[in-house]
């Protein structure tokens, strides 16, 4: 059994839903610390932290962003909220009152690399294949395993057929038995920050030329090419190879 790090920062606080402390529109991934603890902590707003509910059955476990602060009670922390539902989901308690929790500046596992560990104890690792050199392109998945299924494997296989092995992969692998990892590992893309992610803060100032980014979405049937890009044709392009693929595979 692994061990979360002992000396990591944190402390315990009482965390009270409540959307009127942030601006709209509001996210089930936000919250609101204490000025002075985050800065005690080392963490500054929009960096990520998780949130601890100790139980009878374990812990339960969220990611969140802080993306205000306040100078309410030192022991304070606010959670936005989308849908009434949305604490309860994450935590298992309803969202009209405050409860107990701890706040973690550590946000992936401690000394748990191996997936097969993260499955079985439900939790969210990171990872990074990089030979401490390409600049031209890196491929990523911020949000593998069960949040967005298969992007992690993707991400894998597009670096596999490149002519280099050089290419740095970064991905994150988020795992939840029985369900709801979505609901408790889930951060939005653009709110990730390099200094929550210390394998990501390795590579984050190479500026690489390209990126590729794997995402999954709703109904699962679809391919969205986003992103932005100065070639106007390099998108078509890509839907042709893909619908190409496609085909070759039916």
């Amino acid at each position: 059994m692994f061990r979360r790090n002992e000396i990591e920062t944190a402390y315990a606080a009482k965390f009270t839903p409540n959307e009127h402390k942030f601006s709209k529109p509001h996210s089930r991934e936000h919250c609101s610390v204490n000025a002075n603890q985050i800065q005690m902590m080392g963490l500054n707003t929009r960096q990520q932290v998780r949130i601890e509910r100790p139980t009878e059955n374990g812990t339960t476990l969220a990611l969140y962003t802080i993306e205000t602060t306040h100078d309410e009670e030192p022991n304070s922390v606010f959670l936005d909220y989308v849908d009434p539902d949305d604490v309860e989901e994450r935590f298992g308690v309803p969202t009209e009152g405050p409860f107990q929790c701890k706040i973690n500046s550590q946000v992936t596992a401690v000394g748990l690399d191996d997936d097969d560990d993260a499955k079985a104890y439900s939790e969210f690792v990171e990872h990074l294949a990089d030979d401490d050199y390409n600049s031209k392109l890196v491929v990523i998945a911020p949000h593998g395993g069960d949040i967005e299924e298969h992007t992690d494997e993707q991400a894998a296989h597009v670096a596999k057929q490149l002519p280099s092995n050089c290419v740095p992969v970064w991905m994150c692998k988020d795992f939840k038995k029985g369900g709801g990892a979505f609901a408790r590992w889930h951060i939005t893309s653009t709110d990730i920050s390099e200094e929550s992610f210390p394998k990501l803060k390795t590579i984050y100032g190479r500026h690489f030329k390209y990126a590729i980014a794997f995402h999954g979405f709703g109904d699962g049937k679809s391919i969205c090419i986003g992103g932005i890009t100065e070639d106007k044709n390099l998108k078509q392009d890509i839907k042709r190879k893909l619908c190409m693929q496609s085909l070759a595979f039916r």
